[in-house]
């Protein structure tokens, strides 16, 4: 299968570890230039220092999707690389425990991350989409979370949000559909992150929450970082060229009776 990456460039946000890091790692292996960005600016120069080790061609960009003054730097940075945008992944997202059910939805909570996960991806989009020709691609990495009829039990604030990236892939797919430039969303299960397992050893709550998730799973696995690349790849290369405004789920089967 020609995937038609070679010689491009992708941007990835939030990728200094974890679905972004693999994300990137996915497409600088399959000849993309991975534009690797973070909040923290040693975390990030060390993770491109990697990618760099196993002989990829990665570079590094501090970025914070919530300050717009942050992203219009990273915009001037992938100028820089050629001038021109092939891919943008929207990986970088929040989520903040302490909600229990949906009367633990909180507004402060839902707005600090409706700011990260809404906000963040639009404001990237919206500053990254000029530098793409016809036949850009733009992959907001969403949640299961936002797929289910109850959204998430866990973490509403999170489950909400992940349902309005979902809404919001569908409006940029519509509008950027006349510039050539697709717009689509995956959306993993629970993943088998330090953060998943640092639920294990966050008390009764923490653990209950661990093991009903990790149950949940028709394939009866719970989802691994480097499962969600392969899906990211497709969808942004020339085979996925007339798919746009879909909703992937990459979950395991979690959500296929929502």
């Amino acid at each position: 299968m020609d995937l038609g990456l070679t010689g491009k460039i992708a941007v990835v946000t939030g990728a200094n570890r974890g679905l972004g890091l693999e994300a990137c790692r996915q497409t600088a292996t399959m000849g993309y230039r991975a534009v690797l960005t973070a909040r923290g600016k040693t975390k990030g120069e060390r993770a491109v220092a990697g990618l760099r080790r196993d002989g990829l061609d990665a570079a590094f960009c501090q970025l914070d999707v919530t300050d717009a003054a942050s992203v219009r730097r990273l915009a001037r940075f992938v100028a820089r690389q050629g001038g021109r945008l092939d891919a943008l992944v929207n990986n970088a997202g929040i989520l903040i425990d302490g909600e229990e059910g949906p009367l633990g939805l909180k507004v402060a909570a839902l707005s600090r991350t409706f700011e990260t996960n809404v906000a963040g991806p639009l404001r990237v989009a919206q500053a990254l989409a000029p530098l793409m020709d016809r036949g850009g691609r733009i992959v907001n990495v969403s949640s299961s979370a936002g797929q289910f009829k109850n959204l998430s039990a866990h973490w509403p604030s999170y489950g909400v949000s992940k349902a309005a990236l979902n809404a919001l892939t569908k409006t940029l797919a519509r509008e950027h559909a006349r510039d050539g430039i697709r717009v689509n969303a995956v959306c993993p299960g629970p993943t088998d992150t330090p953060l998943f397992q640092s639920y294990k050893d966050a008390g009764d709550y923490g653990r209950r929450v661990f093991e009903s998730i990790s149950r949940s799973f028709p394939l009866r696995r719970i989802g691994q970082p480097e499962d969600l690349p392969g899906a990211v790849a497709v969808l942004i290369s020339d085979d996925a060229a007339v798919i746009t405004g879909q909703i992937l789920s990459v979950s395991g089967g979690l959500t296929m009776q929502d």
